[in-house]
């Protein structure tokens, strides 16, 4: 602690001593009391020490005004700083009668009041008389403080104006006083312009340190010895340094191989030539770990320019050497693959120079490999194939899609063109960028000829087959026309039947039923006269009439079977109730039809159509269900009429679906364009007939 109070008293004396010379003709000239001259003394060292030791600029000039205050009696004492950035004085320190910093004066636009009037001009403004001073703007004030005296001078370093002192007093200020204040200036400039130099330094070595301690490069200072005389944080780990006194001042050239030596001092002669060298070695760590180092040694000059140090910045590329060299070995192993390939087999780069073929290639094509690099493989194509194959492969280079392409090229062993298959994929990094491109060329020319023939096979084939279609709907027409011949000729058959039908109901009703009937009458004629007949002639007789009126019953079912006289007369709803209550009558089964009694007339054949639908099915429910009822539903909708017909019998087996009565079914609608189907199972069948509809329901054909 004693050595430092001497050193800083030893950095004192010359300050003190230089404020004395200053001021010995000041003192000279004028009969100053020794009190005076005692006071300015100690206000000149308390400055001096004030300027040495106060650790930050705030604090020395808070020092400085508080010395002004003490020893020259002051009201209070005023220090501000330029901000030359925005051309301000910013008040800095204030002592005596106001102490803060804050208020209308913390900061003046230079050129504004008597303080930036001073650091506008320059130039120092002294008085003794405060009141009625024009730049002393506030009078009111100054006469309420009893202010006398002002001085105010500019901080100056030569011609750089750093800031302004001012000083209000209520005594007046001798001339020696303000000669000293003049001193004490230039002394507060000299300490601003240190302060601000020294924090710049700080800020800029503080700067320079955290720059060299984020860094993530083997940062080292070397003397120009070449020893080591600092290693930042990164460099020590990376070079496994646990204490720095371990390696400082090691020479740093001897931690290099000695094959690796002369690139080494090469860079450094470089560096100590003012200039920048690198280089690209291997130098183990500390403890003994193998790393390659990417090296850049420059220069550290002085502000003379003149080399005092280096600076050699180390990147660790062992982790990417290391990829090197195994990208190195897999390129040889690919190669050597690539050379048993039966393929020819070649690489780009990412922008498309093709860099490398395999042997397949240099012998299929002729050519080395110096001559078919970058675009060079242009001559070994087809001329009428390479301008394709260069828009495809721009094409694939700018999207970064898979290259594919078919492509002549000439053998040269048989001057032979040739097709082949091309195809190259992109190879990309981990960033996903494309960083080579790796192609094939496949040998397709049997290939193509194979499908050339498999093509023409195919065009023969194909026009066999248009030839046997052509026949095929030649006998389907055919069939189709024999078809519809055979329907028409069917739907014919069953008019004709009808008709038929029709003509025998009404020979058997008119004629025969009209013989019968006269008959009767005769017989009964005979019966009057019963009673002179003998036993056996009446009983005769009286049988014969029995058997008459029985025949004229079954005539009269005959002929409603064949054709019911209502279907004609009063049209399909009265001829099926009339049928199934005929029906169930006969056969014992209970009968049920649900008809709308707005269901109106139709055409007198699809009257007669239906008719015979349903009496099909009811005929089919007696013989070969076993039902004991059915049921009829008949409903008309716009464009479409619907016949069901429903028994709860065993089923009906599926060999039945096709008898000869289902098809005479199916042919009567079809002569319609209707369909039939049939839903069967355990529990009873059900028979659907669909018949399109669009004529008016007034329409009828007379039979």
């Amino acid at each position: 602690m004693r050595d430092q109070v001497l050193c800083l008293e030893s950095h004192e004396r010359p300050l003190v001593s230089l404020m004395n010379k200053s001021c010995d003709p000041v003192i000279a000239n004028f009969e100053a009391t020794g009190y005076e001259i005692s006071r300015l003394l100690k206000l000149q060292a308390e400055i001096g020490i004030s300027l040495l030791r106060a650790d930050s600029l705030p604090e020395m000039l808070r020092q400085c005004a508080e010395a002004l205050v003490k020893n020259l009696d002051a009201a209070f004492a005023r220090v501000w700083t330029l901000n030359a950035k925005e051309n301000v004085l910013e008040l800095q320190a204030s002592a005596g009668l106001y102490t803060h910093l804050d208020g209308p004066h913390s900061r003046i636009l230079v050129g504004q009041y008597k303080i930036g009037m001073i650091a506008q001009e320059r130039k120092s403004h002294l008085t003794n008389n405060v009141i009625g001073d024009p730049r002393v703007h506030d009078q009111e004030w100054a006469q309420r403080e009893g202010m006398v005296s002002f001085a105010g001078y500019p901080l100056l370093i030569e011609d750089r104006l750093v800031g302004v002192l001012a000083m209000f007093s209520r005594k007046t200020l001798p001339d020696t006083t303000l000669v000293a204040l003049g001193s004490v200036a230039n002394s507060i400039a000299l300490g601003i312009d240190r302060k601000t130099s020294e924090r710049a330094v700080h800020e800029s070595e503080e700067f320079t340190r955290r720059v060299l301690a984020s860094s993530s490069d083997c940062i080292k200072v070397l003397d120009l010895d070449l020893h080591i005389k600092y290693m930042s944080p990164a460099a020590m780990k990376l070079m496994e340094v646990d204490d720095f006194g371990s390696c400082e001042n090691a020479d740093w050239s001897t931690f290099w191989r000695d094959p690796d030596r002369p690139m080494v001092m090469a860079a450094i002669n470089q560096a100590l030539a003012g200039g920048a060298g690198n280089f690209h070695a291997f130098c183990p760590t500390m403890k003994g770990t193998p790393k390659w180092w990417d090296v850049i040694v420059t220069p550290i000059k002085d502000d003379e320019g003149r080399v005092v140090k280096l600076l050699a910045s180390s990147r660790d590329v062992t982790e990417r050497k290391q990829l090197e060299l195994q990208q190195r070995q897999n390129m040889e192993r690919f190669r050597i693959v690539a050379d048993a390939m039966p393929q020819m087999v070649w690489t780009a780069r990412a922008d498309g120079f093709v860099d490398y073929y395999n042997q397949r290639w240099l012998d299929y094509t002729g050519f080395t490999l110096e001559e078919t690099q970058g675009w060079g493989w242009k001559q070994t194509q087809h001329p009428e194939d390479v301008q394709g194959s260069i828009d495809k492969w721009k094409v694939s280079l700018a999207t970064g899609e898979v290259f594919e392409n078919e492509m002549r090229f000439l053998r040269t062993s048989d001057k032979s063109w040739r097709w082949h298959f091309t195809r190259a994929v992109p190879v990309h990094s981990e960033g996903g960028e494309i960083i080579q491109w790796i192609g094939t060329c496949t040998d397709i020319q049997d290939r193509r000829a194979a499908e050339e023939a498999l093509r023409n096979s195919w065009a023969e084939l194909e026009i066999r087959v248009a030839e046997r279609t052509a026949e095929l709907r030649r006998e389907v027409a055919e069939r189709e026309r024999a078809e519809n011949e055979l329907r028409q000729l069917s739907g014919n058959l069953l008019n004709l039947r009808d008709t038929e039908q029709r003509r025998i109901a009404r020979e058997l009703h008119d004629s025969v039923g009209q013989l019968l009937a006269a008959t009767t009458m005769s017989l009964a004629v005979a019966a009057a006269h019963a009673n002179d007949m003998n036993p056996e002639a009446s009983r005769a007789l009286s049988q014969a009439d029995q058997f008459l009126r029985e025949t004229i019953k079954e005539l009269r079912i005959v002929s409603h079977l064949l054709h019911p006289p209502l279907l004609d007369e009063t049209g399909l709803p009265s001829a099926v109730r009339g049928y199934l209550e005929g029906y169930s009558q006969r056969s014992s089964i209970k009968t049920e039809v649900f008809i709308s009694e707005a269901f109106g007339r139709l055409p007198i054949e699809l009257e007669t159509a239906i008719f015979r639908v349903i009496q099909e099915c009811l005929t089919n429910i007696h013989r070969h269900s076993g039902s004991k009822t059915a049921k009829v539903h008949i409903s008309r909708t716009d464009g479409e009429v619907r016949v069901e017909v429903q028994d709860k019998g065993k089923g009906m087996p599926i060999h039945q679906t096709a008898g000869v009565g289902l098809r005479g079914m199916k042919e009567r609608l079809a002569q319609f364009g209707g369909a039939l189907e049939i839903q069967s199972n355990g529990a009873g069948t059900t028979v659907i007939a669909r018949l399109p509809f669009a004529i008016s329901s007034d329409t009828r054909t007379n039979a």
